[in-house]
């Protein structure tokens, strides 16, 4: 009885052999498969994608601009757009866009069925930078072309790359001059390190290179004491000197008498 039940089981369970045959059948169709049911994929989503594909018929622009006009952005992206909704290079979009001067960044997203929605950011300039540039919140270099609304900025400058070290003298020598009721219009590091600022607009203090602190405190004393009375009329203060410090003074026209 015991060797019926074993043949039994023998004739149900597939031999090596014949495991082996099967698995090699698999092997040889089994990537056709795959292969043939991603290939129907693709063709019934290209379908998909054609039949739910048409023209962009609305640019929707949001962010808080004040610099750039809805013009500029339109003639911006108009290559772009002029592809179907689906086609539209959205990376390229972003590049072009972010190239536009005042643009700190840009980002763009579809919303179907044809819409491209536009989310700008500006950039806010904190100073300006030489004589056509500025710098923004990160310090860095911006060139818009047109100075604006801006010339009330107080203006650094500086050789290149030296935009971190100009703020924070800025940032210090403001501290200095506040408790004076003088403010920094100007601040100039010259290619050597020397410094020069322009204070309210109105005169000029050379401060040279070394020893910033003692001659800042020595200026800090002597206008207090003697310069704040004459304000109007200073042209320019050099700190620069060991012991003491030099005024220029502005020339006042002659009056004459008759």
């Amino acid at each position: 009885m015991s060797g019926q039940k074993r043949a039994g089981r023998a004739a149900q369970e597939p031999s090596v052999g014949q495991r082996t045959v099967d698995f090699l059948r698999y092997v040889r169709t089994g990537p056709l498969i795959i292969l043939a049911s991603l290939g129907l994929f693709f063709v019934l989503w290209g379908q998909v994608i054609d039949l739910l594909d048409r023209p962009v018929r609305t640019v929707k622009i949001g962010g808080e601009l004040s610099h750039l006009t809805a013009e500029q952005i339109q003639s911006t992206l108009e290559p772009f757009v002029a592809d179907s909704f689906f086609q539209v290079d959205m990376y390229g979009a972003k590049r072009a866009l972010q190239r536009l001067p005042w643009v700190s960044s840009a980002s763009l997203r579809r919303t179907w069925p044809d819409i491209i929605e536009v989310k700008l950011i500006e950039q806010q300039p904190l100073a300006r930078w030489g004589e056509t540039g500025f710098l923004n919140e990160k310090n860095e270099v911006f060139t818009p072309g047109k100075v604006g609304n801006h010339l009330q900025l107080p203006r650094l400058h500086g050789p290149e790359g030296s935009q971190e070290q100009v703020v924070r003298q800025f940032n210090a020598l403001s501290k200095t001059f506040a408790p004076l009721q003088l403010r920094v219009t100007q601040l100039i590091m010259e290619a050597r390190g020397a410094w020069k600022v322009q204070l309210n607009g109105q005169f000029w203090v050379m401060i040279g290179r070394d020893h910033l602190h003692e001659r800042l405190h020595r200026f800090v004393k002597v206008y207090r004491n003697t310069l704040q009375s004459q304000r109007e009329r200073i042209a320019q203060v050099d700190i620069r000197y060991p012991n003491g410090v030099a005024v220029d003074w502005h020339t006042t026209p002659e009056t004459g008498s008759g």
